[in-house]
């Protein structure tokens, strides 16, 4: 059974042979807006358009909503849940 490396050694060959501190975390946005003509917008009384994601998150203060994909709908129901009556 071969001998475990020392730790330093086994730190070096995973992050590149870099040392020091690490970087401080960038200041950016988690999310930016979505550029898609509608997404987000309350929903209409018809089905969403092919491909759009419908949200409603039961006692929200929000109403549904359509989203032009599953990822821009993630936000629109952590968003409802976050302005439920109930939080």
């Amino acid at each position: 059974m071969p001998r475990p490396q020392p730790k330093s050694t086994r730190n070096a060959t995973w992050n590149g042979g870099k040392t020091g501190r690490s970087r401080p975390p960038a200041h950016s946005p988690v999310i930016e807006q979505c550029t898609t003509e509608g997404c987000g917008e309350t929903a209409a009384s018809q089905p969403p358009p092919a491909g759009w994601v419908r949200t409603l998150v039961g006692g929200s203060r929000h109403p549904a909503r359509d989203w032009c994909s599953g990822r821009c709908a993630t936000f629109g129901i952590a968003l409802g849940e976050v302005c439920s009556k109930s939080a």
